[in-house]
């Protein structure tokens, strides 16, 4: 597997609540993203532009894992979807293999996200729709891709 990047978003009320960016660690990545500043704000704005198509897709399918749902030249979005409305979009190039290769570790990826987002949600200290700040949360992301992606 090629070295990829990716950018995460989760976004609830088109507001992102938690961000980060970083690279695959499968086929001998380090995990770092490598995406030039100006992709990387280009992620942003291509994440925003596919709650569109995630909004166009909530009642057609009963599945949380939406796959991929948008894309922007070499750039593909993968969405999952929770019942409340908050989406977790991760922004990534194409696999070198093909979009399909990449759609199983995502989709693990994205369940291990939700669990850890329910945890966090759980929490009586965090207030909903408000950014996830915690480091905890962030390093167990982090775990999460570097064993899936």
């Amino acid at each position: 597997m090629q070295r990829m990047s990716f950018g995460l978003f989760i976004v609830t009320k088109d507001q992102p609540i938690y961000t980060c960016a970083f690279g695959s660690s499968k086929g001998g990545g380090d995990g770092i993203c490598r995406w030039s500043s100006g992709v990387q704000h280009m992620s942003e704005f291509v994440a925003h532009a596919a709650l569109d198509m995630v909004e166009c897709l909530q009642f057609t399918t009963p599945a949380l894992y939406l796959r991929q749902v948008d894309h922007f030249y070499h750039l593909l979005v993968s969405a999952f979807l929770l019942p409340s409305g908050t989406c977790f979009l991760l922004v990534h190039e194409q696999a070198p293999q093909g979009p399909r290769s990449m759609e199983e570790p995502i989709r693990h990826f994205f369940t291990d996200l939700h669990h850890l987002y329910v945890k966090c949600a759980m929490n009586p200290f965090h207030t909903p729709s408000s950014p996830i700040t915690s480091p905890l949360f962030d390093q167990r992301v982090r775990q999460s891709a570097r064993k899936y992606l």
